[in-house]
Parts: structure tokens; sequence; C-alpha cells
């Protein structure tokens, strides 16, 4: 086997059943959607009933998502999958912290959750705009700048993926800024009555002054305001994009692992 398989708790087994299909994962799906659409060499598929994703030369939607472990030919059959895309890197996200084929890294993260029950109040120095397809080169650069990415904002390819996922009424980007300098930017996917809490980002000299903890009740008051009842988001385990979410109220609800292997043509 792949994976050794643990004992889950009842409250996990839940979320287990429902991992593949939790919002945070089918953000992804969206846009690697989008990102197909604007013609590049992405997709997502199911690889023995395992969802799964690709993007040649962007290794963050490489992966296959699992609750829990799947034998060692599976194993092959994603290696053999990818390596076919000329991708050589991928993922395996899942709930169980060990598996026996050795990845070259492990990353722990926080599966976060909140039910809505009342308005909050919210009030800051910062604005919050909306972004719209016409703001596309705005979008790429500071979410570029601010994940550290070496993709080049001004590609006529980069500009049109961050272009197809502006303008849906599902998927909200607001740019952060304070007195007109730029400071970040966060985002807001949903459906139905739930929300997923993205792509908070605080630009390198704005950092440690409490804007990520604002972007984080901005969000909750748009949420509420448009009426959903649960939200979500994740974030590395323990660290401070972790806590302060929990700290807005929050709750860790499990912890997933992203498991990292690099694959020989």
């Amino acid at each position: 086997m792949l994976g050794t398989s643990v004992y889950l708790p009842r409250f996990l087994r839940k979320i287990s059943m429902n991992f593949n299909q939790h919002l945070i994962f089918e953000y992804d799906a969206f846009r690697v959607a989008q990102f197909a659409q604007a013609g590049n060499a992405c997709g997502s598929l199911e690889i023995n009933d395992k969802q799964a994703h690709f993007f040649k030369g962007l290794d963050y939607f490489n992966y296959l998502l699992s609750a829990t472990s799947f034998t060692q030919p599976d194993f092959i059959n994603v290696q053999k999958f990818y390596l076919a895309k000329g991708i050589k890197r991928f993922k395996w996200i899942t709930l169980e912290p060990n598996c026996s084929h050795q990845p070259f890294l492990t990353e722990r993260f926080d599966l976060l959750e909140m039910n809505v029950s009342k308005s909050t109040e919210f009030h800051s120095d910062l604005d919050f705009s909306l972004l719209e397809p016409t703001h596309a080169p705005c979008y790429a650069r500071l979410y570029l700048k601010g994940f550290k990415s070496i993709s080049d904002p001004a590609n006529p390819q980069v500009l049109t993926n961050f272009k197809k996922l502006l303008g849906h009424s599902n998927h909200k980007v607001w740019r952060v800024q304070l007195k007109g300098c730029s400071v970040g930017l966060c985002a807001m996917f949903s459906k139905k009555q739930e929300a997923f809490l993205s792509a908070g980002v605080v630009l390198k000299p704005f950092q440690k002054r409490g804007f990520h903890k604002e972007m984080i009740a901005f969000r909750l008051q748009q949420a509420t305001k448009l009426g959903f009842s649960k939200l979500c988001s994740w974030a590395y385990a323990d660290g401070i994009s972790s806590l302060n979410l929990q700290q807005q109220g929050f709750k860790v609800c499990t912890t997933f692992y992203a498991h990292h292997f690099s694959s020989k043509a």
C-alpha cells in the first residue's frame, strides 16, 4: 500500500467522506477549468475514482486528491499519467500523515470552518475595491508578487489566465489599499450557502501590521451581507494565517497533508 491506513475518529470520518468534494478543492477545479478555456495545457479528471489536476509548468495544480491511501499499482499509474503530460513533480493530498512511498517533502495544513450566526461590524483604514476583468494586469501583478511567483505578469497568456478568473458571480477578488498604496489582495469563492476565503496575501512592506486580520474581517462582513451560512479556509498548520483565522472565529476541523513526489522520465 502507498499509504499507512490510520483510524479516523467519527467526526473525521464524515470529513473523509466529503474531503474530495470540499469547497477548498472545488476552487482549484474552478480555476483549472478557467485556465483550460484560456488555452493552457491543464485539466482535471478522475484516476481510479480519485480527483486529479494537471497543469504543465505550474506545479501547484499537479496533485491527486484522496482522503485515504491507495495501492502501489495506483501510484505507479499516477506517475505514468503525469510523466505522459511532461510533468515530473506531483502531490498527493490526503488526510493521512504517513505514506510508505517516500516523498521528498510533506506539508501540513489546517482546514478551518466557521458557521455564520450574526452580522459582523468592520471598521478599517484599508480600502477594498472589487476587481473586474479589465483589472487583470493589476490582479496578476499583485498576486504574483505577493505569492513570490517567477511568472511574468506582463506575459499575454498570464494576463489571459487572470482575466478568466475575474467577473464571475461566485468568485470575488478585492484589491486592498492604504492611502492609495497597494497592500495586497483577498478573494472569496462561493457555492450555494458556503464561501471559501482564499488568496489573502499582504505584500512584504505591509506585513506584521495586522492587515491580514482585517482582510479576514472584511470578508466575514461581505459573507454575512451575501447571506452565506458557512465559511471555510485553509492555511499552513500552526502558521500565522491559521492563528489569524482562529482569532476571527474559525475552528480547525481537521489537518490534511500534501506529500510531494518527483518522478524520473
